[in-house]
């Protein structure tokens, strides 16, 4: 499961909220962050396939998370830095400083 996502990080990644900016009641808002080796394959909708070689994909954003009255989410609208997504994904590994995760320490 998961997705492209699933497919580009079969080995799981840590997806944490760091802080609730406002909600409920009202669209939930907050920041997270997403921590990951790259080891497997993304295809996007539209463009080229990557496969990946153990690049460690550290992005944060910010979500707004719209809630039915029931509790269930009706909309999600992620907003964060694809261009710096897509140089983490295509960067050889040990590139930028990457050969420790800030997470695990491996």
């Amino acid at each position: 499961g998961g997705g492209a996502l699933g497919a580009a990080f079969p080995d799981g990644a840590a997806l944490r909220c760091l802080q609730v900016m406002c909600g409920p009641p009202g669209p939930v808002i907050f920041k997270w962050r997403y921590v990951g080796k790259f080891t497997g394959d993304y295809e996007p909708a539209a463009g080229r396939r990557a496969r990946g070689a153990g690049q460690l994909v550290d992005i944060e954003g910010v979500c707004q998370a719209t809630a039915s009255p029931t509790g269930g989410v009706t909309g999600l609208e992620l907003y964060y830095d694809v261009p710096g997504l897509i140089k983490a994904m295509v960067a050889a590994p040990g590139d930028a400083g990457d050969s420790v995760c800030p997470v695990s320490g491996q």
